[in-house]
């Protein structure tokens, strides 16, 4: 056993913890440390040595590339992995930007700080798995289950079938090939049968093996778990009830904590009271800021300090305010006399918050001169490109950097757009392009949005019923009884779309493939009821009206564009055709930009009736268009022709696309921007108001 001590009374605890060992047979040996020995300074009975330094960086990250530095520069001295201590009082805190930092510089950087073991893959496996074991197999457990890594889960294919039948139960979940039996325990088992079933299951589902494949942390993981569920399954006769068991695992997952065993293969993060006792060429210590190292006593609230004192006089040894600050002290007294050649010793000016840090008191204390970080050697690759971006140096990175640092200078200075803004320069041919009314009202909204929408296929659905299939599944009920109508044209269409409501819904369920969820079941009613409702409305059918098509398609043209898409419905009324399209929502779509800039001009219903009735219905006369709102059973705005207004959009957009010039255009509003779905490849705001249109 090592006691860190020397003759000062910062060690009587120490002093007395080694004559109570001696009393009982120990042989203890005090070894002085020479004077001049950065310890000794800490003590203040001497200076500290020249060897020691001290840096201040400017934060955490200047702090590890400094350390880390340090460290290339004496591997490459020939110093070997065991020959270098690494340390910081949190190597949990430090762990990943450490970790980050040596991955880039190509030094191998081990942290075998321990985690709690439900933070590990086993332990997050082991949680969801409890889940299904006490709520059931419900389609989001389940699913949340199959998706883990260390789980066995399911194939693309095997996905995409669950998806669509979303099984609630086991049987269910049997019906798509997915066998769940062994998460259904029983109530009541004995303490060796239910360690019995949990093991049976990780072997089963392979979970074992492929933790241990893992990592050397998941490794160690399920090594200490097997460890701990023996200790579980004693007495084994002892019989608990299934939450009774559940809660002490759930308990062992929230108190055990496991590490990786290092390797010793590369640097091991260390933490001081790693470090009590060895003897190490060079240590590297970061993290010495005021208010980190060391860290700020806190009152636990369980057994404050007041209660801890008087416990303690009254012979129970636990830790008080003074007791805790002498151990911080003391931990950090043994580090400097770790080291044997050099000992580098830094802090960070910067806290996390961005506020001003000072040195630990435990530097100042040293006494020894405190220099600035100066990174003058690149460690690696990308501080040598970093360093090389202004000069003629170059290699295909570099060279890649360059240009996206000229293209995103370009995009937010004031000069023109360019092809990065979509100024291609690259037309297409509108005579030869075939859009949909919802092409041309995304071109006459944005052109920028078109380009990345329908040439670079980068569209993202934005309209919550459809990205649900609601409106999917509301528009194929109406066209399955809008044929009902059809079919029994003696008859009035309303009374026969409402007879065949039900079976009309349940067809577009099947043909859709519609998931019977929990929460289908209590929505379902609400959608049956918002169609019978539409049906019944006087806004659905007109007075002596028949239906005469229904989601029927049609290619044709408009203003010079090739045009195609489906039109909802077109009723006869008298000797006129009407053309009406369903919307989900209660207001008309917006349209695009009319002279003012402003989402004004409607173009989906003019489409419909002056290129689509005219290509499906050539010898009829046109009696109108409307949209109607499935949601209000209203008409919600009618057609409106506006040839000179038509003749402005087709002009423009022709333009756009003969000279490939598809820069942003938001409305003068920014309607448009607020639904978006490329808000950071646009960027709308003030740098676009810094462009000059080409």
């Amino acid at each position: 056993m090592y006691l860190p001590w020397t003759a000062h009374s910062l060690f009587d605890d120490n002093e007395r913890a080694a004559a109570w060992l001696e009393r009982r047979g120990w042989t203890v040996e005090r070894a002085q440390f020479e004077q001049g020995g950065p310890g000794r300074a800490l003590l203040g009975r001497g200076a500290c040595e020249p060897g020691v330094r001290v840096r201040a960086c400017g934060q955490m990250e200047d702090e590890v590339r400094a350390a880390l530095a340090d460290i290339k520069r004496l591997q490459a001295q020939g110093a070997e992995v065991q020959d270098i201590a690494f340390v910081v009082a949190d190597d949990a805190a430090w762990g990943p930007l450490v970790q980050a930092v040596a991955w880039e510089y190509g030094v191998p950087v081990e942290v075998t700080a321990s985690q709690p073991l439900s933070e590990t893959s086993i332990g997050s496996w082991l949680k969801r798995a409890l889940d299904v074991v006490q709520a059931g197999a419900t389609f989001e457990r389940a699913a949340h289950l199959l998706g883990h890594p260390l789980d066995q889960g399911l194939e693309g294919g095997a996905w995409q079938t669950v998806r669509r039948a979303r099984p609630d139960s086991l049987e269910a979940w049997r019906d798509v090939g997915v066998n769940l039996e062994g998460f259904v325990w029983p109530e009541q088992n004995s303490r060796a049968l239910w360690v019995s079933h949990l093991t049976s299951l990780l072997l089963e589902r392979d979970v074992t093996r492929r933790a241990t494949e893992r990592s050397s942390l998941d490794a160690a993981a399920v090594r200490a778990l097997h460890t701990e569920l023996r200790v579980l399954a004693d007495p084994p006769e002892e019989r608990l009830s299934l939450e009774a068991f559940v809660d002490e695992l759930h308990m062992l997952l929230a108190l055990l904590a496991v590490a990786p065993e290092a390797s010793g293969n590369a640097i091991e993060l260390l933490t001081p009271y790693a470090l009590v006792g060895a003897a190490v060429p060079h240590v590297v210590v970061l993290g010495l800021a005021e208010g980190v190292w060391p860290p700020p006593l806190q009152d636990d609230p369980r057994l404050d300090f007041a209660d801890r004192l008087r416990l303690r006089a009254a012979g129970f040894p636990l830790e008080v305010p003074g007791s805790l600050a002498r151990r911080e002290m003391l931990s950090f007294w043994s580090l400097l006399n770790t080291a044997q050649i050099s000992l580098t010793l830094s802090y960070g000016r910067l806290t996390a918050t961005g506020g001003e840090a000072l040195p630990s008191a435990y530097l100042t204390r040293l006494g020894a001169a405190i220099e600035a970080y100066d990174p003058k050697t690149a460690c690696s690759h990308e501080k040598l490109r970093r360093s090389q971006l202004q000069h003629d140096a170059t290699d295909d990175v570099l060279s890649h950097a360059r240009h996206a640092h000229e293209v995103e200078r370009r995009r937010e200075a004031e000069a023109t757009f360019d092809e990065y803004d979509g100024l291609t320069a690259l037309s297409v041919d509108h005579r030869s392009h075939v859009f949909s009314a919802g092409q041309l009202r995304t071109l006459g909204t944005c052109t920028f949005r078109w380009w990345l929408s329908y040439l670079l296929g980068l569209e993202v659905q934005d309209d919550e019923d459809e990205s649900l299939g609601l409106g999917q599944l509301q528009h194929t009920i109406l066209r399955t009884l809008a044929g009902c109508a059809q079919k029994r044209p003696d008859q009035d269409s309303r009374s026969v779309m409402l007879s065949a409501l039900d079976d009309a819904f349940q067809q577009a369920e099947r043909e859709l493939g519609w998931p019977q969820t929990p929460e289908w079941q209590r929505q379902r009613p609400e959608v049956r009821a918002r169609l019978e409702k539409l049906i019944q409305a006087p806004a659905f059918l007109a007075p002596n009206a028949t239906i005469l098509d229904a989601e029927v398609p049609f290619e044709s043209s408009w203003q010079g564009f090739r045009v195609r898409g489906q039109v909802d419905r077109i009723d006869r009324l008298g000797d006129k055709l009407v053309v009406i399209d369903y919307k989900n929502g209660k207001s008309k779509p917006w349209g695009v930009q009319d002279t003012d800039r402003k989402l004004t001009l409607d173009l989906q219903l003019p489409v419909y009736l002056q290129a689509a009735l005219p290509a499906l219905h050539p010898d009829q006369r046109a009696g109108g268009a409307h949209y109607l709102s499935i949601k209000s059973a209203e008409v919600v705005a009618r057609v409106s022709l506006n040839e000179t207004a038509f003749e402005a959009f087709a002009t423009r957009a022709r333009t756009a696309l003969q000279d490939g010039a598809f820069v942003p255009s938001p409305d003068a509003q920014g309607k448009a921007c607020t639904r978006c779905p490329f808000p950071p490849v646009c960027r709308a705001g003030p740098r676009l108001e810094r462009k000059t249109a080409p």
